[in-house]
């Protein structure tokens, strides 16, 4: 059995957390970066290696972090790697509810709030305040967060300045520099779109060692190809209420991704005349790619109709299915007919009965009949 990507995440940040601790205390006791957060490492959503559409949001830093950074030498020499690597909080989506050290809620030019403003745009829902309520999990858990500085920068109003001074912060932050690469991201959780919100600057010393390619600019937006995958970089977003606005942004960078083909609108009932039928017959299939299983597939594809408020029929989840190279037990292609309803019935027995009713869910609200009745029951 492979490595969890808890796993693969500890193994590779151990060594450079070492090496930072080693660092840190050969220029200062421990108690003198007090006044300094706690090292930021990536954090993921509970369901992101399911994510149809792998995406990072990408801020400058984080605003506080854990204690204090003498917590992080202290945890690190005990070898206490559950409180270094705890991504609890952000799992439990604590941070729909994090204002980044402003006054009043969270608006959408806050680096949280653009986040779930963008999602919301990018799957349809219409009141995107619904996301600081937690609804839709499906949506706020399939995502992994990252910061250009591991270690925030001296401007930060989250440092404690009684607590520390200029020249112990420099030679934390330089000891960080290691951690601030989009090498880490890339090699551990492969996201295929990030959206990276801080300066050019920043953002350019970001992908530095991965060879980024520009592909474009437009309305203040840098689109970067690294590899496989596609980074668009903006402004911070309380600079955006000062250029464009946030929904220039957020419409920005959605078109783009319909352009590229990594993202697909799905109206809400696909049936079989739609105009973007192939369209969305291809996005669908690539939802399922690497499902070994055709009950793992219906469940991908329930999922993302799920979060885009989408129905669609049998029948059209039968032409995905013999799309993507799925066949049943006798080597046929799915038709529609009575052994696809029972298809879908199973599945959603299979669910329920194995613990995940909320997926059972999912599967009996994505799939219906021609005329709009529910499959799992037919």
């Amino acid at each position: 059995m492979g490595k969890t990507l808890s796993e693969r995440v500890r193994e590779h940040y151990i060594p450079l957390l070492e090496q930072f601790r080693a660092e840190l205390l050969a220029k200062h006791p421990a108690e003198a970066y007090r006044g300094l957060s706690e090292i930021f490492l990536p954090a993921w959503g509970k369901a992101y290696e399911r994510a149809p559409l792998k995406m990072a949001f990408v801020g400058l830093e984080t605003y506080g972090w854990g204690r204090d950074l003498s917590v992080t030498i202290e945890k690190i020499g005990a070898k206490d790697w559950n409180h270094v690597f705890d991504v609890s909080e952000f799992q439990n989506l604590d941070y729909t509810q994090w204002k980044g050290g402003r006054r009043g809620g969270v608006t959408r030019y806050t680096f949280w709030g653009f986040s779930l403003f963008f999602l919301a745009a990018l799957y349809g829902v219409k009141d995107w305040n619904i996301l600081k309520q937690r609804a839709h999990a499906d949506i706020l858990d399939h995502f992994v967060w990252g910061n250009a500085y591991a270690v925030e920068s001296w401007n930060s109003k989250a440092i404690d300045k009684a607590k520390t001074d200029e020249a112990t912060w420099a030679d934390a932050f330089a000891a960080s520099r290691p951690f601030n690469s989009f090498v880490h991201l890339q090699a551990l959780f492969a996201p295929r779109v990030t959206i990276a919100m801080c300066a050019h600057g920043a953002c350019d010393a970001f992908l530095a060692a991965c060879s980024p390619k520009l592909q474009w600019e437009r309305n203040n937006v840098r689109l970067f190809k690294v590899g496989d995958a596609y980074v668009f970089n903006m402004p911070h977003p309380n600079k955006m209420k000062y250029e464009y606005g946030a929904d220039a942004y957020a419409k920005t960078v959605r078109e783009a991704l319909q352009e590229l083909g990594l993202f697909q609108p799905l109206p809400e009932f696909v049936n079989a005349c739609e105009q973007e039928a192939q369209e969305i017959l291809g996005y669908l299939s690539a939802c399922v790619k690497g499902k070994q299983t055709t009950r793992e597939a219906v469940r991908a594809i329930a999922e993302e109709l799920h979060r885009q408020g989408a129905r669609m029929t049998v029948g059209r989840l039968c032409d995905v299915l013999n799309a993507a190279g799925f066949r049943t037990q006798s080597g046929a292609e799915y038709t529609g007919g009575r052994g696809s309803y029972r298809m879908v019935s199973c599945a959603y027995t299979w669910y329920d009965e194995h613990g995940e009713p909320d997926v059972a869910e999912k599967i009996a609200q994505a799939f219906t009949n021609p005329d709009g009745f529910y499959a799992y029951s037919c």
